[in-house]
């Protein structure tokens, strides 16, 4: 293009971020008791207004939560929007016809699962399996 300039100041990237998060799988009540869990280490990756998140993990030992299902330890809070992400696999001990979905909740640096027909009920800590591999990968924007 003749007399355009170029600059490339104005095209470099300026709020970029890659690391590493500890995450726990919990519930809204009780306490770890005799919990276990390996592999604790999520990696994220922040570009601008977007945090990507990819955890894998396994539960040897649910211990004594209860309540809600939760996945703890997010690099940032979630702006005022649920964010939906994916499931790469979760083992539940209630698997049927019934369709799961997660979200980072909103205002909070943790996931939340929900189910049943309108995505209305919270997975229960009670329903996670033991000694099976999970993954979960999702995009989120922080606050």
């Amino acid at each position: 293009v003749l007399g355009a300039t170029s600059n490339v100041d104005a095209n470099t990237l300026d709020d970029y971020e890659e690391g590493t998060f500890t995450f726990s799988i919990i519930g809204s009540s009780g306490s770890a008791g005799s919990w276990a869990q390996t592999s604790t280490t999520g990696y994220y990756t922040k570009i601008g207004r977007e945090v990507i998140f990819q955890l894998a993990g396994y539960l040897s030992n649910a211990g004594s939560y209860g309540g809600d299902l939760r996945i703890t330890g997010l690099p940032f809070t979630c702006d005022a929007r649920n964010a939906p992400f994916s499931i790469g696999s979760l083992p539940l001990s209630t698997v049927d016809a019934v369709f799961r979905t997660g979200y980072v909740q909103n205002s909070t640096s943790y996931l939340i699962f929900r189910g049943g027909s309108n995505m209305s009920t919270v997975v229960a800590y009670s329903e996670v399996n033991t000694g099976s591999y999970f993954s979960l990968k999702g995009i989120y924007t922080p606050s």
